[in-house]
């Protein structure tokens, strides 16, 4: 909780800065580090969802006496596309890993 915790506080505080800092440099570099900070939030949340609280349920479950069944099974599935899913929500808010990525699949977009 604590590190979840900071973890909350410190982007906040980072956006913050992030937004004071809008008007004394160019709009470019602006986007630039605003694509940066949201894959960072999402590289944050995206372990949370998929590794730390289906390990967390699997193990406290059995320990306060609650069956999960079938449920168990989800465990193993979401650590298993954790590595498969977080680059690519990376490709998709980085405009130019985007835009590359496109271009090999041939759908080629001019910005």
């Amino acid at each position: 909780m604590i590190t979840l915790s900071t973890i909350v506080f410190l982007g906040h505080a980072i956006y913050k800065k992030m937004q004071a800092d809008a008007e004394m440099i160019a709009q470019k570099t602006f986007a630039i580090r605003k694509q940066l900070f949201h894959a960072l939030a999402l590289q944050t949340i995206v372990p949370i969802i998929f590794m730390y609280t289906p390990t967390t349920i699997l193990f406290l479950c059995p320990l306060i006496g609650v069956e999960l069944g079938v449920i168990a099974n989800s465990s193993p599935i979401c650590l298993a596309l954790y590595p498969a899913l977080d680059p690519i929500g990376t490709i998709y808010i980085i405009q130019a890993y985007r835009n590359c990525v496109l271009g090999k699949l041939k759908y080629q977009r001019y910005d």
